[in-house]
């Protein structure tokens, strides 16, 4: 995971495994 752009860039489909 690289922070390159905001912190809440990060797409739904990425984080929504992790929940």
């Amino acid at each position: 995971m690289v922070p390159h752009r905001h912190p809440f860039e990060i797409p739904a489909a990425f984080r929504s495994d992790s929940g």
